[in-house]
Protein backbone atom coordinates (compact mmCIF):
# COMPACT_ATOMS: atom_id res chain seq x y z
CA UNK A 1 0.00 0.00 0.00
CA UNK A 2 1.63 3.31 -1.16
CA UNK A 3 0.42 5.95 1.69
CA UNK A 4 1.40 9.50 1.58
CA UNK A 5 0.33 13.00 2.91
CA UNK A 6 -0.29 16.19 0.76
CA UNK A 7 -0.54 19.34 2.55
CA UNK A 8 -2.79 21.68 -0.11
CA UNK A 9 -6.74 21.27 0.19
CA UNK A 10 -9.13 21.62 -3.11
CA UNK A 11 -12.01 24.76 -1.89
CA UNK A 12 -15.33 23.45 -3.43
CA UNK A 13 -18.74 24.76 -3.15
CA UNK A 14 -19.22 22.13 -0.61
CA UNK A 15 -16.11 23.62 1.67
CA UNK A 16 -12.69 22.04 2.14
CA UNK A 17 -12.30 18.64 1.04
CA UNK A 18 -9.22 16.31 2.79
CA UNK A 19 -11.02 15.87 6.48
CA UNK A 20 -10.85 12.47 6.07
CA UNK A 21 -8.65 9.86 3.93
CA UNK A 22 -9.54 9.01 0.63
CA UNK A 23 -8.44 5.26 -0.50
CA UNK A 24 -7.51 4.50 -3.74
CA UNK A 25 -7.86 1.15 -6.04
CA UNK A 26 -5.71 1.22 -8.52
CA UNK A 27 -5.52 -1.59 -11.16
CA UNK A 28 -3.61 -1.27 -14.23
CA UNK A 29 -4.37 -3.31 -15.75
CA UNK A 30 -7.48 -4.38 -14.27
CA UNK A 31 -7.78 -7.72 -12.30
CA UNK A 32 -10.69 -9.96 -10.90
CA UNK A 33 -11.55 -7.33 -8.37
CA UNK A 34 -14.27 -9.35 -5.65
CA UNK A 35 -15.34 -6.69 -4.20
CA UNK A 36 -17.05 -5.19 -7.70
CA UNK A 37 -19.69 -6.90 -9.45
CA UNK A 38 -20.58 -6.93 -13.10
CA UNK A 39 -23.76 -7.99 -14.71
CA UNK A 40 -24.38 -11.02 -16.55
CA UNK A 41 -27.11 -10.18 -19.50
CA UNK A 42 -27.85 -13.70 -19.93
CA UNK A 43 -28.91 -15.05 -16.82
CA UNK A 44 -30.23 -12.27 -15.80
CA UNK A 45 -28.47 -11.48 -12.48
CA UNK A 46 -25.24 -9.54 -10.57
CA UNK A 47 -22.12 -11.36 -10.33
CA UNK A 48 -18.48 -11.12 -8.90
CA UNK A 49 -16.77 -9.18 -11.20
CA UNK A 50 -14.43 -10.71 -13.99
CA UNK A 51 -12.43 -8.45 -15.31
CA UNK A 52 -8.79 -10.35 -15.35
CA UNK A 53 -8.67 -10.83 -19.35
CA UNK A 54 -9.76 -7.13 -20.18
CA UNK A 55 -6.85 -4.99 -21.24
CA UNK A 56 -8.41 -1.83 -18.84
CA UNK A 57 -7.31 0.27 -16.34
CA UNK A 58 -9.67 0.64 -13.17
CA UNK A 59 -9.76 3.09 -10.40
CA UNK A 60 -11.86 2.67 -7.09
CA UNK A 61 -12.14 6.42 -5.02
CA UNK A 62 -13.90 5.73 -1.42
CA UNK A 63 -13.50 8.71 1.10
CA UNK A 64 -13.80 6.92 4.30
CA UNK A 65 -16.43 8.93 6.36
CA UNK A 66 -18.51 6.26 8.09
CA UNK A 67 -21.20 7.95 6.29
CA UNK A 68 -22.41 8.79 2.67
CA UNK A 69 -20.29 10.87 0.81
CA UNK A 70 -21.89 13.70 -1.52
CA UNK A 71 -21.55 12.51 -5.12
CA UNK A 72 -20.45 16.05 -5.88
CA UNK A 73 -17.21 15.26 -4.29
CA UNK A 74 -16.71 12.08 -4.99
CA UNK A 75 -17.02 12.43 -8.58
CA UNK A 76 -15.14 15.68 -8.84
CA UNK A 77 -12.22 13.81 -7.71
CA UNK A 78 -12.08 11.32 -10.20
CA UNK A 79 -12.49 13.97 -13.06
CA UNK A 80 -9.67 15.78 -11.72
CA UNK A 81 -7.81 13.16 -12.15
CA UNK A 82 -8.20 13.36 -15.78
CA UNK A 83 -8.18 15.94 -18.92
CA UNK A 84 -10.99 14.94 -20.51
CA UNK A 85 -14.35 15.96 -21.35
CA UNK A 86 -17.60 15.35 -19.37
CA UNK A 87 -20.72 13.76 -19.83
CA UNK A 88 -23.19 12.46 -17.51
CA UNK A 89 -26.04 10.03 -17.95
CA UNK A 90 -28.62 10.53 -15.69
CA UNK A 91 -32.77 7.85 -15.05
CA UNK A 92 -35.35 8.47 -13.38
CA UNK A 93 -38.96 6.69 -13.13
CA UNK A 94 -41.94 8.71 -14.42
CA UNK A 95 -43.58 7.44 -11.23
CA UNK A 96 -41.58 7.47 -8.86
CA UNK A 97 -41.85 5.23 -5.57
CA UNK A 98 -44.43 7.18 -3.04
CA UNK A 99 -44.60 9.94 -5.27
CA UNK A 100 -46.88 11.62 -7.32
CA UNK A 101 -46.20 11.74 -10.86
CA UNK A 102 -45.63 16.23 -10.31
CA UNK A 103 -42.45 14.80 -8.92
CA UNK A 104 -40.85 13.18 -11.65
CA UNK A 105 -41.93 16.57 -14.06
CA UNK A 106 -40.19 18.88 -11.55
CA UNK A 107 -37.10 16.69 -11.84
CA UNK A 108 -37.21 17.04 -15.35
CA UNK A 109 -37.85 21.05 -15.23
CA UNK A 110 -34.31 21.20 -12.64
CA UNK A 111 -32.34 19.17 -15.30
CA UNK A 112 -33.34 20.99 -17.86
CA UNK A 113 -32.75 24.44 -16.34
CA UNK A 114 -29.02 23.25 -15.67
CA UNK A 115 -28.70 22.24 -19.47
CA UNK A 116 -28.81 18.83 -19.82
CA UNK A 117 -31.22 17.16 -22.63
CA UNK A 118 -34.48 15.02 -21.18
CA UNK A 119 -36.28 12.59 -23.07
CA UNK A 120 -38.95 9.91 -22.06
CA UNK A 121 -39.21 6.89 -23.42
CA UNK A 122 -40.87 3.83 -22.00
CA UNK A 123 -42.15 5.57 -18.56
CA UNK A 124 -38.26 6.08 -18.24
CA UNK A 125 -37.13 9.79 -17.48
CA UNK A 126 -33.35 9.73 -19.66
CA UNK A 127 -31.47 13.16 -19.24
CA UNK A 128 -27.73 13.34 -20.48
CA UNK A 129 -25.11 15.90 -19.95
CA UNK A 130 -21.83 17.46 -21.99
CA UNK A 131 -18.94 19.83 -20.53
CA UNK A 132 -16.02 20.12 -22.04
CA UNK A 133 -12.77 19.33 -20.38
CA UNK A 134 -11.76 23.40 -20.67
CA UNK A 135 -14.89 24.64 -18.69
CA UNK A 136 -15.95 24.39 -14.89
CA UNK A 137 -18.64 22.46 -13.81
CA UNK A 138 -21.05 23.09 -10.90
CA UNK A 139 -21.00 19.19 -9.55
CA UNK A 140 -23.11 20.19 -6.43
CA UNK A 141 -25.92 19.49 -8.71
CA UNK A 142 -25.49 15.72 -9.03
CA UNK A 143 -25.91 15.51 -4.98
CA UNK A 144 -30.17 15.92 -5.80
CA UNK A 145 -30.32 14.09 -8.75
CA UNK A 146 -28.68 11.15 -6.90
CA UNK A 147 -31.61 11.34 -4.19
CA UNK A 148 -34.24 10.74 -6.95
CA UNK A 149 -32.27 9.26 -9.87
CA UNK A 150 -29.63 6.85 -11.15
CA UNK A 151 -26.27 8.35 -12.57
CA UNK A 152 -23.59 7.16 -14.58
CA UNK A 153 -20.61 9.42 -16.33
CA UNK A 154 -18.02 9.39 -19.30
CA UNK A 155 -15.09 10.77 -19.81
CA UNK A 156 -14.17 11.15 -23.57
CA UNK A 157 -11.14 13.27 -25.69
CA UNK A 158 -14.69 13.41 -28.42
CA UNK A 159 -16.97 16.56 -27.90
CA UNK A 160 -19.50 14.53 -29.97
CA UNK A 161 -19.80 11.33 -27.47
CA UNK A 162 -23.44 9.73 -26.76
CA UNK A 163 -23.73 8.02 -23.80
CA UNK A 164 -27.00 6.77 -24.97
CA UNK A 165 -25.19 4.89 -26.97
CA UNK A 166 -24.10 2.84 -24.00
CA UNK A 167 -27.34 3.79 -21.26
CA UNK A 168 -29.60 2.27 -23.92
CA UNK A 169 -33.58 2.03 -23.17
CA UNK A 170 -33.04 -1.17 -21.26
CA UNK A 171 -30.35 0.23 -19.19
CA UNK A 172 -32.00 3.04 -18.80
CA UNK A 173 -34.88 1.24 -16.91
CA UNK A 174 -32.24 -0.26 -15.16
CA UNK A 175 -30.36 2.89 -13.94
CA UNK A 176 -33.93 4.15 -12.90
CA UNK A 177 -35.46 1.33 -10.95
CA UNK A 178 -31.86 0.21 -9.18
CA UNK A 179 -30.70 3.72 -9.14
CA UNK A 180 -27.19 2.08 -9.35
CA UNK A 181 -25.17 1.43 -12.53
CA UNK A 182 -23.14 -1.60 -12.70
CA UNK A 183 -21.51 -2.61 -16.19
CA UNK A 184 -22.25 -5.54 -18.15
CA UNK A 185 -19.63 -7.28 -20.26
CA UNK A 186 -20.98 -5.74 -23.26
CA UNK A 187 -20.49 -2.76 -21.82
CA UNK A 188 -16.46 -3.82 -20.29
CA UNK A 189 -15.87 -5.33 -23.89
CA UNK A 190 -16.93 -1.84 -25.58
CA UNK A 191 -14.57 0.40 -23.33
CA UNK A 192 -11.62 -1.96 -24.64
CA UNK A 193 -12.29 -0.80 -27.71
CA UNK A 194 -13.44 2.57 -27.74
CA UNK A 195 -11.00 5.63 -26.28
CA UNK A 196 -13.79 6.46 -23.63
CA UNK A 197 -13.82 5.98 -19.84
CA UNK A 198 -17.25 4.90 -17.88
CA UNK A 199 -17.83 6.11 -13.64
CA UNK A 200 -20.10 5.29 -11.55
CA UNK A 201 -21.37 5.06 -8.06
CA UNK A 202 -20.62 2.59 -5.16
CA UNK A 203 -20.98 2.50 -1.48
CA UNK A 204 -18.68 0.48 0.88
CA UNK A 205 -20.10 -2.33 3.79
CA UNK A 206 -19.37 1.14 6.26
CA UNK A 207 -22.13 3.65 3.91
CA UNK A 208 -18.78 5.15 2.43
CA UNK A 209 -19.80 6.51 -1.20
CA UNK A 210 -17.32 5.36 -3.67
CA UNK A 211 -16.67 6.18 -7.85
CA UNK A 212 -14.79 3.48 -9.69
CA UNK A 213 -13.38 4.59 -12.92
CA UNK A 214 -13.24 1.94 -15.75
CA UNK A 215 -11.57 2.48 -19.43
CA UNK A 216 -8.48 2.72 -21.37
CA UNK A 217 -7.19 6.62 -20.00
CA UNK A 218 -4.62 6.25 -16.68
CA UNK A 219 -5.31 8.53 -14.05
CA UNK A 220 -2.77 11.57 -12.39
CA UNK A 221 -3.02 11.66 -9.32
CA UNK A 222 -0.91 14.09 -8.51
CA UNK A 223 -3.77 16.66 -9.51
CA UNK A 224 -5.13 15.41 -6.33
CA UNK A 225 -5.38 18.05 -3.23
CA UNK A 226 -6.14 15.53 -0.20
CA UNK A 227 -4.60 15.78 3.15
CA UNK A 228 -4.36 11.95 3.19
CA UNK A 229 -4.20 8.95 0.73
CA UNK A 230 -3.77 5.55 1.01
CA UNK A 231 -3.37 3.46 -2.79
CA UNK A 232 -3.97 -0.20 -2.92
CA UNK A 233 -2.27 -1.43 -6.08
CA UNK A 234 -2.90 -4.48 -7.88
CA UNK A 235 -4.20 -7.93 -6.33
CA UNK A 236 -4.67 -5.26 -3.03
CA UNK A 237 -7.01 -2.77 -4.84
CA UNK A 238 -10.21 -4.63 -3.45
CA UNK A 239 -8.89 -2.93 -0.19
CA UNK A 240 -9.73 0.73 -0.98
CA UNK A 241 -13.39 -0.49 -0.91
CA UNK A 242 -12.75 -2.83 2.12
CA UNK A 243 -10.63 -1.32 4.59
CA UNK A 244 -12.09 0.76 7.22
CA UNK A 245 -9.65 3.51 7.42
Amino acid sequence: MERFILPIQVITTLGIIGEYMLCIGKEEPTINNHSLYEYNNILGKIELDRSQHRRLNRYTFVRKKGRATPVSEIVLLAASCLDLNFYASSAWLKHLPSRSVVASKLLEKKYKKMRWEVSVENEVYHATFFKSSDSLLDFSFLDECSEKSGLVFFFSKKTDFSPKKIVNSDRAWHLASKKRFIPDAEILDTLCKNDFSLAYLITDNLGNTGVVVVGNAKLNFSRLREKEISIFEGINSYKAITTRS
